[in-house]
């Protein structure tokens, strides 16, 4: 009996099968890995347009904090096809939301400028007798431990209206428009202001026995009639002195990098300083409820980024 044909037929099968076994196993693994791949290729993309997104977001607050600094708070919101920018001026927020393809990444910053706070100072701040400062919520006194910023003098002496020669002046019963730049001391008896008095030295409000205050209004709005809120500082000086009985209504910024010195003093703030503000009698600081003062003015050199980021996805 012949069994050979029988048992290589059988042989043939059972390779033909395995044969078969292994090229579907290959095939189902291929198409795993391919599915990998490609599921990989998704998630990288997807972690892509996310970072790109992030970067968007930053950029666009990156944006809002450079307008805050050049003083330009209103133009501060702003969107376009990668990213919107809003401003809260209540809470002193910047919320920026970044955008590539369907992903989507937010940020926001709380600002916390000097020009934020209705008094910011470096060393110290003294209250006296009878002196309230009234703000609203988030804008109080503060205290910062490093030197703010200066003013850049040369900005204002540039655009100034009026700029006077090398030397001290004295004003009394004047009425000064515009931007006033002084070389020098500054010594002040009934002197109205409507806009900006710049002094390389100090200013002195000294006493006037006809009784009539002092007065300084910030500088309009460009292409408004309103003052407010003001555009240019009501005050940059290195120093700052009201003597006791001159009252003084001052409605603008105010800054020095030295002292500040105040009594029977009416002001809107912000006031802002390098050193010490010390309020004796009836010295009055009110926002009359409304953010519209708090505003860094131009013409100041470059402020940093003083807050802190939060970043949700």
């Amino acid at each position: 009996m012949n069994l050979s044909p029988t048992y290589l037929a059988s042989e043939e099968g059972s390779i033909l099968g395995l044969v078969l076994i292994f090229f579907l196993i290959s095939t189902i693994i291929g198409i795993s890995f391919l599915g990998l791949a490609s599921n990989e290729a998704k998630l990288t993309e997807q972690r892509v347009n996310r970072i790109k997104a992030f970067y968007s977001a930053e950029g666009g607050l990156r944006k809002a904090v450079w307008r805050v600094n050049h003083g330009s708070p209103a133009s501060v919101a702003f969107s376009n096809s990668t990213v919107s920018v809003e401003y809260d001026s209540s809470t002193l927020t910047i919320s920026s939301s970044g955008c590539y393809k369907d992903k989507v990444n937010n940020l926001s910053l709380i600002l916390d400028f000097p020009f934020n706070h209705i008094v910011s100072h470096k060393d110290s701040i003294s209250e006296g007798f009878i002196s309230p400062v009234t703000c609203l919520a988030g804008r109080e006194p503060k205290q910062f431990s490093e030197t703010i910023f200066e003013p850049d003098m040369d900005f204002y002496k540039a655009i100034a209206d009026t700029l006077y020669p090398p030397g001290d002046m004295m004003f009394q019963n004047d009425t000064l428009y515009g931007i006033n730049y002084v070389q020098g001391n500054v010594t002040a008896k009934n002197l109205t202001v409507f806009g900006s008095l710049i002094v390389d030295g100090s200013i002195s409000f000294i006493f006037n026995f006809d009784f009539n205050p002092s007065k300084i209004y910030s500088q309009q709005v460009p292409d408004t009639s309103d003052y407010y809120p003001a555009y240019y500082p009501a005050i940059i000086a290195t120093s700052i002195s009201v003597v006791f009985f001159e009252w003084v209504n001052i409605e603008g910024p105010v800054y020095a990098s030295g002292d500040i010195d105040l009594s029977g003093t009416s002001l809107s703030g912000p006031i802002v300083t390098n050193s010490s503000v010390n309020l004796e009698i009836l010295v009055i600081i009110s926002d009359y409820g409304s953010n519209k003062f708090y505003n860094t003015p131009p013409g100041f050199k470059e402020i940093k980024s003083r807050g802190k980021w939060s970043y949700s996805n």
